[in-house]
C-alpha cells in the first residue's frame, strides 16, 4: 500500500496515487485551494477497546446525515454490514483475514472523502493496526497527502478494570485461555494476543507508536472520567453536542450480559463441545452466587503496580498529546464479592480450573438425584 503524489497536466492539479493507480486529482489551479483542503482535520479514533467505543461509532453512523450538515463526514467506505465502525479500513491495514475488498477498500475511502469537508473515521481495530507500522504510515500519508491533518482520538481505561472487561469479551469469541495465564502474559509483556487481536495495556508505548507518524495530533481522554457520557465528551471535540446531532441522551452499547452466559461461553470454549442439560443447570446454579464476575483484589493490585509507572506521564516527553483527562494512576478497586474473575472459586493464583471442577461436580449431583428419584 504506497500513496504518493504527482503533479497532473491539467490546470497544475496534484494527483493523488494509491498501490501505483491514479485515484482522483485532490488540489487544482491555485496554491489557495491547496492550503484550504491542508486545513481539512481527520478525526482517527482508535478506541481503546472497552471504552464505549461502540456507542461513538453508533451514533457517528446512526446520525452521520446530522454530522455532515455540521460539516464533519462519517465515511460509508470500510464498515461492515453489521458493525457501525470503519473496520476493514483497519483490517486492509494490517492484512487481516477478514478484510473484504467488496466492505470498502482505503482507495474507497479516498475517492469518497474528496467532497472537501472534515472526516471521522472510527475503529478499535485500528490499535491492532499499529503493530504493523509501515502499512499505517503509509495509510497516514494518504490521507495527509489528500490534505488532512491527523488527529487521532484515543480513549483509555485504568487497566486493572479493562483487563477482565476485554478477557469476558474475547471469551464470548472462543478463547479458552484461563484467566490467571492472561493475567501473567499481561504482567509479562504488556499485552495479550488473541487471534488477530493486540490488546495493549502499556499507554505510553501506544502514544509513542502514534507519535512515531510526522505531523500528527493525539487528543486523549480518560474513560474513568466519564462512562456514562462518552458519546457527549467524544461531540464536544469537534465543539458538537448530542443535540446537534438529534439526540437527548446518550446511547450505551454493549451491555455487560448475566455472570451465566460468561460461563457458559467458557465452558463451552473448554470442553469443545455443546453443553448437557445438567452442566448447563450447575452453571446457573454457581452463577446465582454473584451478580458479575470480578478480578481479585490481589490481582487487581498486581496490575496497578504493573503499571503504576506507565501511567504517570509527563507532558514535556509528549509535548503534542493533550493530556485532558488522562488517568494519572489506576483507580482503586473494590474488593472482590462472589466469584473471582480466575473463574475458580478463590484468589486469582488458585487453580484456574475450579470453575469446571465445580460444574462437573454439580452436573453430577443432578444426574445422581434423577437417578434415585
Amino acid at each position: 500500500m504506497k500513496c504518493n503524489r504527482s503533479i497532473g497536466p491539467l490546470c497544475g492539479g496534484v494527483w493523488l496515487f494509491h498501490d501505483g493507480r491514479r485515484i482522483f486529482t485532490v488540489f487544482h489551479s491555485s496554491m489557495c485551494d491547496i492550503q484550504n483542503a491542508q486545513m481539512r482535520q481527520d478525526f482517527i479514533h482508535i478506541g481503546t477497546r472497552k471504552t464505549a467505543t461502540k456507542s461513538v461509532q453508533l451514533v457517528s453512523s446512526g446520525h452521520s446525515h446530522e454530522l455532515a450538515m455540521q460539516g464533519r463526514l462519517y465515511p460509508r467506505a470500510g464498515r461492515l454490514e453489521s458493525h457501525p465502525g470503519h473496520h476493514n479500513i483497519a483490517w486492509e491495514i494490517s492484512a487481516d483475514r477478514r478484510y473484504e475488498a467488496r466492505l470498502g477498500t482505503i482507495a474507497d475511502l479516498l475517492r469518497e472523502i474528496r467532497s472537501g469537508t472534515h472526516l471521522i473515521l472510527s475503529s478499535e481495530d485500528m490499535e491492532c493496526a499499529l503493530f504493523v507500522p509501515d502499512r499505517f504510515a503509509d495509510f497516514i500519508s494518504c490521507l495527509q497527502s489528500a490534505g488532512y491533518k491527523i488527529k487521532f482520538v484515543l480513549y483509555v481505561r485504568n487497566q486493572a478494570d479493562y483487563l477482565p472487561r476485554i478477557y469476558l469479551t474475547v471469551v464470548r469469541f472462543g478463547l479458552e485461555t484461563a484467566f490467571n495465564d492472561v493475567l501473567i502474559e499481561v504482567l509479562d509483556h504488556a499485552e495479550f494476543r488473541f487471534q488477530e487481536g493486540v490488546f495493549g495495556f502499556d499507554y505510553v508505548d501506544l502514544l509513542n507508536r502514534l507519535h512515531a507518524f510526522p505531523d500528527v495530533e493525539v487528543i486523549v481522554r480518560s474513560y474513568d472520567r466519564i462512562p456514562a457520557s462518552v458519546c457527549s465528551d467524544f461531540l464536544s471535540i469537534f465543539g458538537l453536542g448530542l443535540s446537534d446531532v438529534g439526540l437527548g441522551d446518550e446511547v450505551i452499547a454493549n451491555v455487560s450480559l448475566p455472570v451465566e452466559y460468561y460461563l457458559q461461553y467458557f465452558v463451552h470454549n473448554r470442553f469443545g463441545r455443546d453443553l448437557s442439560a445438567a452442566e448447563q443447570e450447575a452453571i446457573r446454579l454457581i452463577a446465582m452466587r454473584a451478580d458479575r464476575l470480578r478480578m481479585s483484589p490481589h490481582a487487581a493490585q498486581k496490575v496497578k503496580r504493573r503499571f503504576y509507572d506507565s501511567n504517570i506521564l509527563k507532558d514535556s516527553s509528549c509535548s503534542q498529546t493533550r493530556f485532558d483527562h488522562f488517568p494519572i494512576v489506576c483507580h482503586d478497586i473494590q474488593r472482590s464479592i462472589g466469584i473471582s474473575l480466575d473463574l475458580g472459586i478463590g484468589d486469582v493464583d488458585e487453580a484456574s480450573n475450579g470453575i469446571i471442577v465445580a460444574i462437573c461436580k454439580h452436573a453430577r449431583r443432578g444426574v445422581e438425584s434423577r437417578h434415585d428419584g
